[in-house]
């Protein structure tokens, strides 16, 4: 499972950085030794990874380190997490010394023998506390100022249900409340045929907290079928006690019915999942990644474009940007794998302890991916 995340990681890489992988891993065989980095956990608050070395070229000079985290776009300095020192293991662990902004980041191992990268993200995420999963997207996308929540519509129906409903977000204790009278938008997922999506506001309290814990929007990038074909989705069921981070496999897009399916490469969803961001590299690009998906039901995410396309459309017409959508907020039951993943109660059953779901078998796969 930790090779999965990985693999994905080093697809995240443009065709450049690709290029000199190969070209690493030709110089490895000559003796390059950091190889296959797997990040266990990540957070804003720190990170914790592995890597595997070639055996026959196992040198004292090559357990000296140098460890270095850089944003992709942000053209920031690197944070040197270790430089230049002997680690007992190929593994590493260590808390950020400041709360890292959310967002996307290279990772890099050095030795005296050559270095290796990856990428991972370190997404703007929140749990709703009635149940399911949200994100946090920049208003700007769709044609409106301020930032603004988004979910899917069968877990905030109504902006009453909205107003009354708290999110924390990244698993680090931030807390706040949402703004449907500032904005209120949604769709619903009737016949499981609709966009199925919430987006709500957030007043200006709210924006300016989250950006004092360095919590960003999470950029929108195209629709999956333009990514590359690994996806990542990062979601909490409700027996998960943090996110996890699940690779997802396309198996089909379908820009009609604007959502693409796709088969788990790691721990799959469950209740609790719905609203998570799917996050993808840009085909043409691999610098460039973001939010190309909102999962909505298992092995299913709504194509992001086709929500900012409508949220688009909605903000430019002339009625006042607190309407709801006319589509009756019902739903009719799929019985083809559209299950809506929400559980109901606060924090969807995790808060305060382990829920009954927690068995031996979920016990050992969550030892198993790392979480």
């Amino acid at each position: 499972p930790a090779s999965f995340f990985s693999n994905i990681l080093i697809t995240l890489l443009s065709t450049s950085e690709q290029k000199l992988c190969q070209q690493l891993c030709t110089i490895r065989q000559r003796g390059m030794s950091i190889r296959d980095i797997a990040i266990r956990n990540v957070s804003q608050l720190g990170i914790e990874f592995e890597w595997k070395t070639r055996s026959d070229s196992a040198q004292a000079v090559q357990n000296v380190y140098t460890i270095a985290i850089c944003g992709v776009k942000s053209g920031s300095a690197p944070l040197t997490l270790c430089h230049k020192k002997p680690l007992p293991s190929n593994q590493f662990r260590c808390a950020f010394p400041e709360r890292m902004r959310t967002g996307a980041y290279t990772l890099t191992v050095a030795n005296e023998a050559g270095q290796n990268s990856i990428k991972f993200v370190i997404p703007a995420v929140g749990r709703l506390e009635s149940g399911g999963t949200c994100l946090l997207i920049d208003g700007k996308d769709f044609g409106r100022a301020g930032w603004y929540v988004l979910t899917n519509h069968h877990a905030l129906r109504t902006p009453q249900q909205a107003a009354s409903t708290r999110i924390i977000f990244n698993d680090n204790g931030h807390i706040l409340k949402m703004s449907p009278n500032k904005f209120w938008e949604t769709y619903s997922n009737t016949e499981g045929h609709g966009l199925d999506y919430s987006c709500i506001g957030l007043n200006e309290n709210a924006v300016n907290s989250l950006k004092t814990s360095q919590i960003y929007p999470n950029e929108i990038i195209e629709n999956p079928s333009e990514c590359q074909d690994v996806l990542l989705l990062v979601h909490r069921p409700h027996w998960a006690p943090s996110f996890l981070y699940t690779l997802c496999k396309i198996t089909e897009s379908r820009s009609t019915l604007f959502k693409t399916k796709y088969d788990y490469l790691g721990p799959a969803s469950a209740g609790g999942s719905s609203g998570s961001p799917v996050f993808g590299t840009k085909r043409s690009d691999g610098r460039i990644i973001g939010v190309c998906g909102l999962h909505k039901a298992r092995n299913t995410c709504v194509n992001i474009q086709a929500i900012i396309s409508d949220l688009t459309s909605k903000t430019t017409q002339s009625e006042p940007p607190t309407r709801s959508s006319s589509v009756p907020p019902t739903r009719v039951r799929d019985p083809l794998s559209e299950d809506p993943e929400v559980v109901s109660g606060p924090w969807g059953g995790v808060d305060p302890g382990i829920p009954n779901e927690m068995t031996l078998a979920r016990l050992m796969s969550l030892r198993d991916y790392g979480s």
